[in-house]
């Protein structure tokens, strides 16, 4: 089990990262922060700064040698109403991906 925290000095973002391997499988969670509040990054959405924090749950199963299957669940909140859900803004967005990887260098 690894795990790691990065932080940088101007506090504009952090996260935590949480691994554990396993012979044909890894999981994988991490918490992120991040601050814009100049809105240099990410523009302002009604007048009101980006200051988002962030959570992941991924699991990866390896199905050969060269080819990996994930799936992924990510929440993001930020202080305001940021994310477009239809005609409204909202303060939180959950989804959830997959996807489906193949080396075919190595």
């Amino acid at each position: 089990m690894v795990f790691t925290s990065v932080f940088h000095a101007a506090d504009l973002y952090c996260w935590h990262f949480l691994r554990y391997e396993g012979n044909k499988w890894v999981a994988a969670a991490r918490a992120e922060y991040y601050s814009d509040k100049a809105g240099v990054i990410v523009p302002p959405v009604n007048a009101q700064p980006f200051q988002m924090r962030g959570y992941s749950l991924n699991i990866d199963r390896k199905i050969t040698d060269n080819a990996i299957w994930r799936i992924e669940f990510r929440m993001l909140h930020n202080s305001s109403p940021y994310f477009k859900q239809g005609n409204r803004f909202a303060s939180t967005n959950f989804f959830a991906t997959t996807s489906f990887v193949i080396d075919l260098v190595n």
